[in-house]
């Protein structure tokens, strides 16, 4: 939990109940979510940062989360 509130300083508690959902999105690798010049900007911070050279990238959809 410690390193999860490090990492994701957005979240002000972490519980069992916040760590299963953000777990059930997108298990223990790095989840960026956001519109499209969000998650870019993110890619882009890691690459400066960490000195990325690639991406493995998939989706989820959450349906309680999507619009319709």
């Amino acid at each position: 939990m410690e390193a999860w509130s490090k990492s994701l300083p957005g979240v002000t508690k972490w519980t069992k109940s916040t760590a299963a959902k953000h777990l059930s999105l997108g298990g223990l690798g790095a989840t960026v979510v956001g519109t499209s010049t969000q998650v870019a900007d993110e890619f882009e911070r890691w690459v400066r940062e960490a000195d990325v050279d690639g991406f493995n990238i998939a989706y989820a959809i959450k349906p309680e989360l999507s619009s319709t």
